[in-house]
């Protein structure tokens, strides 16, 4: 649990580098994102989540995902705009973004397998469930407190 709350601070001063695996992407999927659905996920990104974001890799990605992200695009400011980075298939390119010791041997990392990643991390999640509760309560009360104030 103590690991959490300190990620979660270097999280929320240093920021996250997001990665998105695109692989099996169709244009079915692009389809599915209205303009206004793009919209919302933008400014949720850029102006709600309390988090900077230093940069957004895709990897993986389809000819058909470029057109749908140049629509991201469009909405993001030019900051934001400046650290998306499209990879397509090229991991090289991707690895001189990212240091091969955070990745997992799947993006040809050295962080082990996905699989151990992800169970890692669902268990100290877990864990740390009454941290989590906590903080929602916190946020729950701090913004009914807000909302009380405007009245």
């Amino acid at each position: 649990m103590k690991l959490l709350k300190i990620l979660s601070t270097i999280c929320t001063l240093y920021g996250v580098v997001a990665i998105f695996d695109l692989k099996g992407a169709s244009l079915a999927h692009g389809m599915a994102m209205t303009p206004n659905i793009i919209k919302k996920a933008v400014t949720s990104w850029q102006d709600c989540v309390p988090v900077r974001i230093k940069a957004l890799h895709f990897i993986n990605t389809p000819y058909n995902v470029h057109i749908v992200l140049s629509i991201f695009k469009s909405f993001m400011k030019e900051k934001l705009r400046k650290r998306v980075h499209l990879h397509g298939g090229n991991l090289s390119s991707f690895h001189s973004y990212v240091p091969l010791g955070i990745l997992p041997e799947e993006y040809g990392g050295m962080s082990g397998p996905t699989e151990e990643l992800v169970e890692y991390w669902k268990q100290s999640t877990e864990a740390a469930r009454e941290w989590y509760l906590e903080e929602d309560k916190y946020l729950k009360e701090s913004v009914a407190e807000k909302n009380f104030e405007k009245l």
